[in-house]
């Protein structure tokens, strides 16, 4: 028989074993991101925190924390960004500022003409209130861009092109505009594959003739 000091032993060091387990399960990427940070990040200017091959067709989702002192202000205020300059955006994410409605900027890059800015994008309109937990997702499917905020779907624009690129800098907060007082976790980006056709069978008949 085992002494209850050794039951003890072992029931402590199974619990610990299942916990190392849900750590090891929470680190890991969900399945099908090309791209994940768990966070939690806090947006701050030029913060790196990966890179990755851009995407034609994907889908970005992220949990946004907006802190207690949190406001839409006159200026933009940057909450994720990929791509390596300000005119590289797939997708860039932004608060407007007020003068223009407040709510998220989502910009979309059609092509590589910096520096000018080829890119189409849409707002979301007003949502947000200092201290609140929003989840957010952005489509681009088939040049069409439609953004979800805990998933309502708050508007699309579609453009002519979607460009990507290799070994794009991921940024929560980007160089280029203050950083918005938020918190991103669970950030992943997934490509979205379409399956291919299934073969085509022909079946020929073929008449047999006699001689």
């Amino acid at each position: 028989m085992l002494r209850a000091a050794s039951v003890v032993a072992l029931a402590a060091a199974s619990l610990a074993g299942k916990h190392h387990a849900v750590r090891r399960r929470l680190s890991e990427p969900p399945d099908g991101c090309a791209l994940y940070v768990a966070g939690p990040v806090v947006a701050s200017s030029g913060n790196q925190v990966a890179t990755v091959d851009s995407l034609q067709d994907y889908e970005l989702t992220f949990t946004m924390e907006l802190a207690s002192d949190w406001s839409i202000t006159n200026k933009f205020q940057s909450v994720l960004h990929i791509g390596s300059a300000d005119q590289d955006r797939f997708p860039n994410i932004l608060f407007n500022p007020s003068q223009y409605g407040s709510g998220l900027h989502v910009a979309q890059s059609y092509g590589d003409c910096s520096p000018s800015f080829c890119q189409w994008y849409l707002g979301t309109g007003s949502f947000a209130a200092a201290g609140g937990t929003y989840e957010i997702k952005v489509v681009v499917e088939n040049n069409q861009m439609t953004v979800y905020i805990d998933g309502v779907n708050r508007g699309s624009k579609s453009g002519s092109a979607t460009y990507a690129a290799a070994n794009a800098a991921v940024y929560v907060g980007d160089p280029w505009y203050d950083a918005a007082a938020v918190t991103l976790s669970h950030i992943c980006l997934k490509e979205i594959v379409y399956p291919s056709p299934a073969p085509v069978i022909v079946y020929v008949d073929r008449e047999m003739s006699w001689e």
